[in-house]
């Protein structure tokens, strides 16, 4: 293999993605830190088959009229997707397809008259193995690389790539085809792609994010990528109506200390990934910034985990490099066009995220094909006019039965920031220089953007894990607006309501509440929990408990829902409430946060606000019965019932003629 140094394999990215030196600045510089891995795919060239007649021969194969011992056809753009990664600028793993097309090769088969036509075929390229797939008639595997596997060379003087195999005769061709299974494994020849190569995506992370290894099968999220090809970017499918939809790439990595399952089709036995959409923006006319969720994904049901070497560590790949598991140590990559592949997402609804259990085969997703299952946003939270100054990140997280086992399920979300530019798809981009944050949701970031955010761990017993966010800020004129985020990283329990604690007629005002649409046919409901202003506190909930509809708008796994309001007093410690949807023990989580220090002080019964309760405050109560309205501290006064609502209705009537009689109560 041709080997190259640091410095020509930087020459060579720079060359490949046009910079310039006065670019430099506004990239990130790929050779930096130790863990650096790089992307290259074919950008044209050829693929060169060589033959031997006699070997050919010696497994009853000749070679009819005039076919060549030598086919070069060109690599076509439609359908080739094949990818060299590169750690530290070593030759890490390769996975894809090469598809070249032509009538190509005609030979006579053992005991036949006619002629068999080899043609339209495809490279396929896994790991160390290559293999010849016949695309002309029932996509056989023709012939496979030899025992000494797959020589890949990477030119940075020229920037090309080069594969090198010797063929050697299939098992199925063996088999299905030759009629002698001990045919398998015999030479018939030798396979060279060569071609220009272009970058298809990086990262680079610094020494101080290798994860360390954890004890059984653990999974995280080691890097949020794009597409092959040199934009690198998430992939943007366009809208329909007024949703937009997108996917992100996502490069598994197991840091744990047995390999991780990964067998294709079977329930529990491999990892579903889902990817969610959240913006920070600070409102119109406001002081103070809202972290929403406003999209998420179906599931991407994951198969084949590759061999890769990108989580910063060494890789033992599984059985040496199958694909039914994640060896320890090793990487798997997809695509963003793989996990925006709507044929293998399945909904979130079945899965249970604290045991990564969940059905296969799976649901499959309905509508637009070009928004069916993906990561959907509406346009009002991604149209760049419409949100001036907002920032977003998307986040990926990987479920997985034999991690949640290992007690590993913490840590599998991770973040990274784009941006949405002004064009008619909304198309979201990385945005350059942020790479992605390994084993922190999205929440985090809010964060890191902003210093006066606390978040709060809550871990359910025998279940998962919920995080609060809140920020208090002072917004003038004697009031203080209170904004909490509640997001579910993996409790299966769920979220039913969600209550602050509040002193009588606190005055709270501006209520609000945001979710998450589910969408493509996923049977969760979507209506909005209901917010009650009580004596003692301020509380959402659902509108039907688990008991009445299973599929109620609970806050599950994997979404985050916003809570606010302001109020007439600076903030104190006091209790937050989250109560379980399913049932279990308990049955609710009570954690310290912020809250309103100071209810509303009044005379009960002074409704005129004179100090003195007396036939002249009649009137004011009469007034304001009939209005419904009044200030906060009039209202108080007059909100005579037994049971406090801070309102003047006719509830209070009784007992303000006893108070009006008596000179107070």
């Amino acid at each position: 293999m041709r080997s190259f140094t640091k410095l020509q394999f930087c020459t060579a990215l720079l060359l490949v993605c046009g910079l310039t030196a006065a670019s430099l600045a506004e990239q990130p510089r790929l050779a930096r830190g130790p863990e650096v891995y790089a992307t290259w795919v074919f950008a044209g060239g050829a693929v060169n088959v060589t033959l031997d007649p006699a070997a050919l021969a010696a497994v009853g194969i000749q070679l009819a009229g005039n076919s060549d011992t030598t086919l070069t056809l060109p690599i076509q753009s439609e359908g080739t997707n094949y990818a060299l990664t590169f750690v530290n600028d070593e030759p890490s793993s390769a996975s894809g397809t090469v598809v070249s097309r032509g009538d190509t090769l005609s030979v006579r088969l053992p005991d036949r008259d006619d002629v068999a036509r080899i043609g339209n075929f495809a490279v396929v390229v896994t790991g160390r193995s290559m293999s010849i797939v016949d695309g002309a008639n029932v996509q056989r595997e023709l012939f496979t690389s030899g025992p000494a596997g797959v020589i890949s060379d990477f030119n940075a003087n020229d920037q090309s790539l080069t594969l090198v195999a010797e063929l050697v005769v299939s098992p199925a061709f063996a088999a299905e085809v030759l009629g002698n299974i001990d045919l398998a494994g015999q030479p018939v020849g030798s396979l060279e792609v060569v071609g220009p190569a272009q970058i298809g995506d990086y990262q680079a992370f610094p020494a101080t994010e290798a994860s360390p290894r954890g004890s059984g099968a653990d999974v995280i999220v080691g890097a949020l990528t794009g597409d092959v090809g040199t934009s690198q970017q998430p992939r943007s499918y366009g809208f329909s109506g007024s949703i937009f939809a997108y996917s992100v790439g996502t490069t598994s990595c197991n840091i744990g200390d047995v390999p991780l399952q990964w067998i294709d089709g079977v329930p529990n036995q491999h990892p579903v990934i889902g990817q969610n959409l959240y913006r920070l923006k600070t409102e119109p006319g406001t002081s103070y910034g809202r972290f929403e969720q406003v999209g998420q994904a179906w599931l991407k049901y994951g198969f084949c985990a590759l061999q890769g070497t990108v989580c910063g560590g060494p890789c033992t790949p599984y059985c040496g490099g199958c694909c039914n598991h994640l060896g320890v140590g090793c990487s798997d990559p997809y695509t963003a066009a793989r996990n925006g592949g709507w044929g293998d997402l399945g909904p979130k609804g079945p899965v249970n995220a604290a045991m990564g259990t969940f059905p296969d085969p799976h649901l499959f997703a309905s509508g637009p094909t070009n928004i069916r299952g993906r990561l959907q946003a509406q346009a009002v939270d991604v149209d760049p006019d419409s949100n001036a100054g907002a920032l977003y990140w998307v986040e990926g997280q990987y479920v997985a039965n034999d991690d949640a086992l290992a007690n590993n399920k913490n840590n599998n979300c991770s973040y990274r920031r784009v941006t949405f530019l002004n064009d008619t798809n909304n198309t979201m981009n990385w945005v350059t220089g942020n790479s992605t944050v390994r084993q922190q949701p999205a929440i985090n970031a809010w964060q890191a953007t902003d210093p006066g955010v606390t978040l709060v761990t809550i871990d359910i017993p025998s279940d998962g894990r919920m995080i609060l966010g809140y920020r208090v800020t002072d917004i003038g004129g004697g009031m203080w607006h209170y904004e909490y985020a509640l997001f579910n990283m993996n409790s299966d329990r769920a979220g039913q309501f969600f209550s602050v604690a509040a002193p009588e007629c606190s005055g709270i005002s501006n209520v609000g509440f945001h979710d998450v649409p589910y969408h493509s046919g996923e049977v969760i409901d979507g209506t909005d929990w209901p917010a009650t202003i009580l004596s003692d506190q301020v509380i959402w909930t659902t509108t039907q408990t688990y008991a009445q509809n299973q599929n109620a708008n609970a806050l599950r796994w994997g979404t985050m829902y916003n809570f606010r309001f302001d109020a007439p007093s600076a903030p104190t410690s006091g209790n937050i409430k989250i109560g379980l949807f399913k049932p279990g023990s308990p049955s609710l989580m009570t954690v310290t946060a912020q809250v309103p220090s100071l209810g509303v002080t009044c005379v009960k019964g002074d409704v005129n606000l004179d100090t003195i309760v007396d036939g002249l405050d009649v009137a004011k109560f009469v007034e304001l019965l009939i209005s419904g309205g009044g200030t906060t501290v009039e209202k108080c006064a007059g909100d005579c019932e037994f049971v406090k609502d801070c309102g003047i209705d006719m509830d209070d009537v009784a007992n303000f003629a006893d108070c009006l009689i008596n000179g107070g109560c």
